[in-house]
């Protein structure tokens, strides 16, 4: 029974190797959505576009005037299954790019913006996307950090989504737009570049 009972070990070992989920997280400054209203005008783009509209698309980020604190979280899933990686991300847009100590934003505001995805990295096409129609957003500095805490009602454009989200994360500094991946919210050359964490 001994070396049965090895290989299920090894088995089980495996498999959690192979859910090792990353998390990252970022603020940056001399930000802002790429495209703010893509969501709020998502039925529009797919008219146009397709299955090339992408409720993910609505996480790029590029230089602007504001301030976006970002997370993303990627799970690779199991060893023996194939294509089950997994993604979430959520942009925070704030028009203000100074720090003045804490700060909560009630939503929804013309100061603030948040979107939020999640769903399968293969199948980004069927993941669900959507922004917080109401809620709460509130910033604490901690050094180079930000402390983020976002709350609130999701309305959904894409996908399954649930009702309302709850995400609390430390967000680190990034000096610039120009250090972005498509994974954190440069453009990909494919929808997957920016759907798993390369």
């Amino acid at each position: 029974m001994r070396p049965l009972l090895g290989l299920f070990l090894s088995a089980g070992l495996l498999a959690s190797l192979g859910g090792y989920t990353r998390v990252d997280t970022f603020h940056v400054r001399r930000a802002a959505l790429d495209d703010p209203r893509y969501l709020q005008e998502f039925e529009a783009r797919r008219q146009v576009l397709g299955r090339d509209a992408l409720g993910l698309y609505a996480h790029r980020i590029a230089p602007g005037d504001g301030w976006v604190m970002a997370y993303r979280r990627f799970s690779p899933g199991g060893v023996f299954t194939i294509d089950d990686e997994s993604f979430e991300k959520l942009t925070l847009w704030l028009a203000e790019p100074r720090m003045y100590g804490e700060r909560t934003v009630e939503l929804p505001s013309s100061e603030a913006l948040v979107v939020y995805s999640r769903g399968g990295s293969a199948w980004p096409v069927a993941a669900c996307s959507g922004w917080l129609s109401t809620g709460q957003v509130s910033i604490q500095p901690k050094g180079q950090r930000i402390l983020v805490e976002v709350s609130g009602t999701l309305a959904e454009t894409t996908g399954s989504c649930p009702p309302s989200i709850a995400l609390s994360f430390e967000a680190n500094h990034l000096k610039d737009v120009s250090l972005l991946t498509p994974w954190l919210g440069a453009k990909g050359d494919s929808p997957y570049s920016e759907s798993y964490r390369r």
